[in-house]
């Protein structure tokens, strides 16, 4: 599947694309998730990935590459049967994520609502020591951890 970026098929259960940091690249890449979860069984996840691909991607590509189309955002989806992980990946120098709060801001702030989003619709957000990848999981079961 390469229509909307790089996308790989491993072994039939990772999936990488490399994308152009362009706010119009997001669309496509969801549809390319939902129809690879629609593939595998698993297109009750299709909503929660969608929102989590949304606010992460948007992020990666006016925060962290401040929408420098030179620059790429990396999203890799991997599937077992434990769970479904997102990582995306930008170029940018990355951010203080240990600093950042887990609540919603105010309704009038027209950001930092990212990590928030993260902590409800993830059953795990992880990030590199630099700042600039997250892996988002979403457990098939019922566990739910968020290490930041």
């Amino acid at each position: 599947m390469k229509p909307h970026g790089e996308a790989h098929d491993r072994d039939k259960k990772g999936y990488r694309w490399s994308i152009p940091s362009s706010l119009t690249r997001i669309e496509p890449l969801c549809q390319d998730t939902r129809a690879i979860l629609t593939r595998h069984s698993l297109s009750r996840y299709s909503y929660r990935t969608e929102v989590l691909l949304r606010e992460f991607m948007n992020n990666a590509i006016v925060h962290g590459n401040q929408s420098d189309v030179n620059k790429a955002v990396t999203v890799s989806m991997r599937i077992n049967q434990e769970s479904v992980e997102l990582e995306i990946t930008d170029e940018g120098p990355g951010f203080d994520w240990k600093a950042v709060p887990l609540e919603p801001p105010d309704e009038s702030a027209t950001s930092g609502r990212g990590l928030a989003i993260g902590a409800i619709y993830a059953d795990g957000m992880f990030f590199n020591e630099r700042g600039n990848q997250v892996t988002l999981r979403l457990n098939t079961g019922e566990t739910k951890e968020n290490s930041r």
